[in-house]
C-alpha cells in the first residue's frame, strides 16, 4: 500500500432499495480514507447512488445511518403499504402512488439529524447529486448550497411512485431517468482529482410481473435505464467496476431492512474489500514518490467506441504539416525488468518524458506506444499524466484504440489527450510535462540479431534522448555501440533506418552511463539488490 493517499473519485449506480449495499461499499471506502490509504476527492450518483455519495462524504460512520434507517425505516413501510386500487386512483389524478411519503421528511431525518451535514457544500468531499430536468431532457447535479433533503428527494423523486403530474413540484425527478451512473463530470477530472471506481450493480432479466401498472411502469423506465448505465461502464472499463450481484430489487425496502442490512451487507463489504485491494494494486492511480513534478499518474481505460481511421490520419497529417508543439526535450527509455536475483524476466518498462510548448491553438495531443503482440492493454500498465510547470495536472480526458495491424511484429495503442480548454501559446503555466510508461513483453524480440527504437515526433524539439537497459544475456559481454550519424547509408538501410530528404543526422553528445541511470530507474534496482 502506498506511503501516500491514492487519490480517487467514487460514482454510484442508483437502485432503490439495494441502497443497504452500496452502504456496504461506503463503510469499506471510509475505512481505508480513515487508514490514510486514500482520499476520496470526490463522489458522485443519482437517486440511491446519490444517498450513498451524500453518506460516504459526511464523514459520519455508517453504523449511524444503519442505525437510523432501521429506526424510521419501520414507520415509512407502513406509510408505503398502499391499497393497489387506492395506489393506480392516486397515479390516475396525477400524485405519486405513495402518497403519504415525504421524501424531504425522510432525508432529514436520515442525514441532518444530530449535527450532520444540512447542505451539499457541508460534505467533506465534493459531491455531485444529480436529478433529471424533465423538460430540459438532460441531468443536472445539486447546486452546492442546496439544502441536502431537498437535493436528494429531487434525485430520488422516481415518476409515479413518488411524483405525479399533479404533485405541485417542480419538474425535476429521478436523476437516474437520465444519468443513473453519472460518470463523464468525473472522468474529465481524473488527472487532476483521481482515478474514477464505479459501483455498479448486475443486470438480470426484467420482472415478468407486467399485471399491475406499477410493475409495468418499472420495467419500461429500467430498460430506458439500463442503456445509460452500460454507456457508462463501458466508459469507465472493466476494471474499474465493481459490480454488485442481489436480489434485492428496486422496491424491496422490507428485505433492504433486513437481510440487506446484516448478511447481505457484510457480504458486499467482503467482497468490495477484496476488488479494492486488487484494484489499488492494479488499476489505480500511481502515487509518485520522487521529488519531481509529476505527483500522480493516472491509469487511462481502453476506449469501448474507436476512431474510424480516416479520422486518425486526418489528425495525424494536420500535426505532420501544422505541428502544435515544440519540445524542448525529449526523453524515452527503455528498461530491461529483472527480478531480485538479476534473472531478465522478458518484460520492459518503458516511455516517454516530454518538456514542451503550444505553438499554436489545440484541444487535443496523443502518443503511441508500443508491446510484444501477446501484451493486452490491461497488462501493459499504462500511467500518465501532463501537468504544468508548477506541477499541477492539467484538465484532459483521453481516447485509447488498439492500432495493432495484421502484419505488425508489434502491437501499438494510440492515446488522444483531448483538453477541454484549448491550449494556446499565451495559455499560463507553460512549459507543460507529459510522462508516460507501461510494463509489457520484450519489444525487442530480435536483440540478438539487428533490433532498434525509434523516437519520432512531430514539431520541433531542442533535444532528443532514447536510453535503454538491456539485459547482459541479450547483448553478449562485448556488445558493439554504433553512432547512426556515424555510419554509411548502406547500413542504417540495412537496418531499416532510412531517411526523408528533408532529415539530417547529427552526431550524438557524448554522454556517460552516469546520466542515464535515473531517467532508466536502475537506481532502484541498486537499491533493491543492495537491501
Amino acid at each position: 500500500m502506498s506511503l501516500e493517499p491514492i487519490p480517487i473519485q467514487v460514482v454510484f449506480q442508483g437502485g432503490g432499495a439495494k441502497l443497504c449495499l452500496l452502504m456496504a461499499v461506503c463503510d469499506k471506502l471510509k475505512e481505508y480514507h480513515d487508514n490514510g490509504n486514500i482520499i476520496i476527492n470526490r463522489v458522485a450518483g443519482s437517486s440511491a447512488g446519490a444517498i450513498a455519495a451524500t453518506m460516504l462524504a459526511s464523514g459520519k460512520s455508517l453504523d449511524v445511518y444503519k442505525t437510523r434507517l432501521k429506526d424510521i425505516g419501520r414507520d415509512y413501510l407502513e406509510k408505503m403499504a398502499t391499497p393497489a386500487a387506492k395506489g393506480l386512483w392516486n397515479v390516475f389524478w396525477g400524485h405519486p402512488y405513495f402518497k403519504n411519503i415525504d421524501l424531504a421528511e425522510f432525508f432529514e431525518k436520515l442525514i441532518c439529524v444530530e449535527g450532520g451535514p444540512r447542505f451539499v457544500n457541508d460534505l467533506n468531499a465534493e459531491a455531485l447529486l444529480y436529478h433529471t430536468g424533465l423538460y430540459a431532457l438532460r441531468a443536472k447535479s445539486a447546486s452546492p448550497n442546496e439544502a441536502l433533503p431537498k437535493a436528494l428527494e429531487k434525485s430520488c423523486r422516481f415518476p409515479f411512485a413518488f411524483v405525479g403530474f399533479n404533485s405541485g413540484v417542480d419538474a425535476e425527478v429521478d436523476g437516474g431517468l437520465a444519468l443513473n451512473l453519472p460518470v463523464d463530470e468525473l472522468m474529465r477530472d481524473e488527472s487532476k482529482k483521481g482515478s474514477v471506481i464505479g459501483i455498479s450493480f448486475f443486470s438480470a432479466f426484467g420482472s415478468r410481473d407486467k399485471s399491475r401498472l406499477l410493475s409495468y411502469t418499472q420495467q419500461l423506465f429500467s430498460a430506458a435505464i439500463q442503456g445509460g448505465v452500460d454507456r457508462s461502464e463501458a466508459m469507465l472499463g472493466e476494471n474499474n467496476l465493481f459490480r454488485i450481484d442481489t436480489e434485492i430489487g428496486t422496491f424491496d425496502f422490507d428485505h433492504a431492512l433486513n437481510e440487506g442490512l446484516e448478511d447481505q451487507y457484510e457480504l458486499a463489504l467482503r467482497r468490495f474489500d477484496d476488488w479494492f485491494k486488487d484494484w489499488l494494486e492494479k488499476y489505480g492511480p500511481v502515487v509518485e514518490h520522487k521529488p519531481d513534478r509529476f505527483k500522480m499518474l493516472i491509469r487511462p481505460a481502453l476506449s469501448p467506441a474507436t476512431i474510424p481511421p480516416s479520422i486518425i490520419r486526418e489528425i495525424d497529417q494536420s500535426m505532420k504539416t501544422n505541428p502544435c508543439t515544440h519540445a524542448i526535450s525529449v526523453a524515452a527509455f527503455d528498461t530491461a525488468i529483472l527480478d531480485d536475483h538479476g534473472n531478465f524476466q522478458n518484460r520492459y518498462r518503458s516511455g516517454v518524458i516530454m518538456e514542451f510548448r503550444i505553438v499554436r491553438p489545440t484541444n487535443v495531443m496523443q502518443f503511441s506506444f508500443q508491446v510484444g503482440r501477446g501484451t493486452s492493454f490491461a497488462g501493459a500498465g499504462l500511467v500518465c499524466n501532463a501537468v504544468n510547470s508548477a506541477g499541477d495536472p492539467l484538465r484532459f480526458g483521453y481516447h485509447v484504440q488498439d492500432t495493432i495491424q495484421p502484419a505488425d511484429p508489434l502491437r501499438t495503442f494510440r492515446v488522444f489527450i483531448l483538453f477541454d480548454e484549448t491550449l494556446t501559446p499565451e495559455s499560463a503555466g507553460q512549459p507543460y510535462y507529459l510522462k508516460f510508461h507501461i510494463e509489457a513483453d520484450d519489444p525487442f524480440p530480435n536483440i540478438e540479431k539487428v533490433d532498434f527504437s525509434v523516437l519520432f515526433r512531430w514539431g520541433g524539439a531542442d533535444q532528443q534522448i532514447i536510453a535503454a537497459a538491456f539485459p547482459r544475456e541479450k547483448i553478449g559481454a562485448r556488445p558493439r555501440i554504433s553512432d547512426l550519424a556515424a555510419i554509411s547509408p548502406e547500413r542504417r538501410g540495412a537496418i531499416g533506418c532510412e531517411l526523408n530528404q528533408d532529415e539530417v543526422l547529427v552526431a550524438s553528445d557524448a554522454m556517460r552511463v552516469p546520466d542515464f541511470v535515473d531517467l532508466l530507474g536502475l537506481d532502484q534496482f541498486q537499491k533493491k539488490l543492495a537491501g
